[in-house]
């Protein structure tokens, strides 16, 4: 019976970083200021939202499945997708939890 309890916190922790992470991206955060959509680095999201590895790389292999990011690897990750080509990834993520499913 914990185990069920334990892959509850998993869910409801990654999808609080995907919904943080696909808001900043909708915003344009990552292109404010001269950025060149580059994220934070693995580390950096660690420590700012206080998950393991395992969370946040499942939320997000989940916004690279729907083309929002890419991976470079021993850089970053990087945002790829303008907002107003890409329509809301916020509401996509809602979307997925409403419907109990993480697939697009």
């Amino acid at each position: 019976m914990s185990d069920a309890r334990n892959d509850s916190k998993n869910d409801a922790k990654y999808e609080e970083v995907l919904a943080r992470l696909s808001e900043r991206i909708d915003s344009g955060y990552y292109f404010r200021d001269g950025r060149d959509g580059r994220m934070e680095t693995v580390d950096q999201m660690l420590a700012e939202f206080g998950v393991g590895k395992t969370t946040l790389r499942f939320a997000l292999a989940i916004l690279k499945d729907r083309g929002v990011v890419r991976s470079h690897q021993g850089k970053s990750w990087f945002v790829v997708a303008s907002s107003a080509s890409r329509g809301s990834f916020a509401a996509s993520a809602d979307e997925d939890r409403t419907n109990g499913s993480t697939e697009t």
